[in-house]
């Protein structure tokens, strides 16, 4: 639990003191930032508490919103999902598992080794290929914590919402579902009752018998 109640604590708090304290003039100057902080937050957490960050890790999926893009921060296996202006699902999210062709072929380079124990793990171990925290596995950069970012441009491609949710969710309502149960919930509820929507999904998995820890995020843009 270390680690996830670090990220919750303090990484939203330093990535946005990082944000305005950068120069958004310069190219891909916000990317950069976030990948920096990312990095280094990582390393000093590490340097807080090695011992609970040995073996215990995250998820990190993450949405800005700036300049009228949209940008995606993905680590691991968490996903993000969002609502169309015709109410159709649009997964921005791509998980980091081992079983990934580019993933595997990164940590074999790395000196690493997968195994199939259930589904695939690195090191025997770890289901995920990149994580916070788990820095057991990080030597020459095994399992990372390198973030996947994408940019949307939102002028082009507009979204009612952004559904963010740990496995747990979405290994039991897929992201098609996951859409429709919440346009069936605000059509139903109004758009007031939006600040329950992520209590109602986590609600649904729960009801689906999920096996894993269920943490979901409602991101309303525009309805």
């Amino acid at each position: 639990m270390f680690v996830a109640d670090f990220l919750e604590k303090k990484f939203t708090d330093r990535l946005r003191n990082r944000l305005l304290n950068t120069d958004m003039t310069k190219s891909d100057a916000l990317k950069d930032a976030v990948i920096n902080e990312i990095h280094q937050f990582d390393k000093d957490m590490e340097k807080v508490n090695p011992d609970q960050t040995k073996e215990a890790g995250s998820t990190l999926t993450s949405v800005l919103v700036f300049n009228n893009k949209l940008y995606v921060i993905q680590i691991g296996d968490s996903k993000a999902v969002a609502c169309d202006a015709n109410g159709n699902h649009i997964i921005l999210t791509k998980e980091h598992k081992p079983s990934n062709p580019q993933e595997k072929n990164r940590i074999i380079k790395a000196g690493g080794h997968i195994e199939k124990i259930g589904v695939d793990r690195v090191e025997g171990v770890l289901a995920v290929s990149r994580a916070v925290g788990d820095c057991q596995f990080k030597g020459n950069d095994v399992v990372s914590v390198h973030p996947d970012i994408v940019e949307i441009d939102l002028t082009k491609d507009s979204y009612s919402y952004i559904i963010i949710g740990s496995d747990g969710l979405f290994d039991v309502v897929p992201a098609k579902e996951a859409i429709a149960f919440s346009n069936t919930y605000i059509k139903e509820n109004g758009v007031n009752r939006m600040p329950k929507l992520a209590n109602a999904l986590c609600q649904e998995a729960l009801n689906r018998k999920s096996q894993d820890n269920v943490s979901v995020i409602v991101v309303k843009l525009v309805l």
